[in-house]
């Protein structure tokens, strides 16, 4: 499937107007496709041409507070677009990799950082579930799941997925690693689970038009590892 056919480029209606993505607007095919028209076009969901809100606030999160991610090594897993790993590269981060099992993502993530001006590393092994980080993979890929600081931007969207994201941040704190999240209140997030294990330090009420696109979420809030700084109140929702 072409990326570039089936989407377009924006950077409107998002907390993140820095960055430019490939989308699914209200002027391409398949915003309103069914599923049924999905399967014709030999298209999976494309969940990764979507800015989901818990992306949105992560990475405007990444782009307000640049020391929590200047000159580290960070790892987006379930990248979807790869919007949050175009972000921490933008705000300095000095390598940067963007991990999603589903080829399409991959596809977009490689298209976006060249229309970003970003250089970033790609690979779709499956790391949810990979307990000891230190022996499952090899040479340059564990190097990058080795990485300083990692990213999850909305992917507690149902509850086996919360489950594994939850058991998976668990490991990595366990390794001593620093992880960020962003959710925005999505009811599958057991939010008393993660408050046992991460702090929230940053919310952000979403535009109107990301609000209207995802049936009435009005805020996004990104949560941390206890080693990550919050955001001063004031500087809530600052654009640049």
């Amino acid at each position: 499937m072409s990326v570039t056919a089936t989407t377009e480029i924006s950077n409107r209606g998002s907390l993140t107007p820095e960055i430019k993505l490939h989308l699914v607007t209200p002027r391409c095919q398949l915003w309103t496709a069914t599923a049924e028209k999905l399967i014709e076009l030999g298209v999976e969901d494309p969940f990764w041409a979507i800015y989901w809100p818990g992306g949105q606030g992560l990475a405007r999160y990444i782009l307000n507070n640049p020391d929590v991610v200047h000159s580290k090594s960070v790892l987006d897993v379930g990248c979807g677009g790869g919007a949050c790993a175009i972000a921490a590269k933008m705000a300095g981060a000095s390598e940067v990799c963007a991990n999603d099992i589903n080829p399409d993502a991959i596809a977009a993530v490689q298209l976006n950082s060249a229309l970003n001006d970003v250089k970033l590393s790609v690979f779709s092994h499956n790391l949810l579930g990979a307990n000891n980080l230190k022996t499952q993979y090899q040479n340059r890929i564990l190097e990058l799941i080795l990485a300083v600081l990692f990213f999850a931007g909305d992917v507690t969207y149902d509850e086996h997925m919360s489950h594994a994201v939850l058991q998976w941040i668990r490991g990595l704190l366990v390794e001593g690693k620093r992880v960020l999240l962003g959710c925005p209140g999505r009811p599958t997030f057991p939010q008393s689970d993660f408050q046992r294990i991460l702090r929230c330090v940053a919310k952000y009420t979403l535009t109107p038009e990301t609000q209207e696109e995802n049936h009435g979420f009005k805020e996004t809030f990104v949560w941390s590892s206890p080693h990550v700084s919050q955001e001063p109140k004031h500087s809530k929702n600052k654009l640049s």
